[in-house]
């Protein structure tokens, strides 16, 4: 089971199902529980020796202090998807409210 982001209620009530179908008999490659738990985008926290400095925020003057420290920034959403809400902010950070507050 593969569902982009955002997960809804859909999405939940599957993960339930599917863990039913489990405890039947149900041969499941994938656990319903890790799917509906494990965020693929919180999942760098686990590995930060292989990561870059990364930041889980949604305190905008976090987020400031961050850009003035490493300069050169990423900025996503949790819930995006594809690319979708995607920004670089360079040195500069001329667009780095409007970026946030988007």
């Amino acid at each position: 089971m593969r569902q982009d982001p955002p997960f809804d209620g859909e999405f939940v009530a599957n993960t339930w199902l599917l863990s039913q179908a489990e405890r039947e008999g149900a041969k499941v490659f994938n656990s319903p529980t890790a799917l509906r738990e494990h965020s693929e985008k919180l999942s760098i926290g686990e590995f930060v020796q292989f990561t870059a400095p990364t930041l889980v925020t949604r305190s905008i003057e976090r987020i400031r202090a961050f850009h003035n420290e490493h300069k050169d920034i990423v900025v996503k959403p949790l819930d995006g998807m594809g690319g979708m809400g995607v920004f670089r902010v360079g040195r500069d950070g001329v667009n780095l409210g409007s970026i946030v507050e988007t």
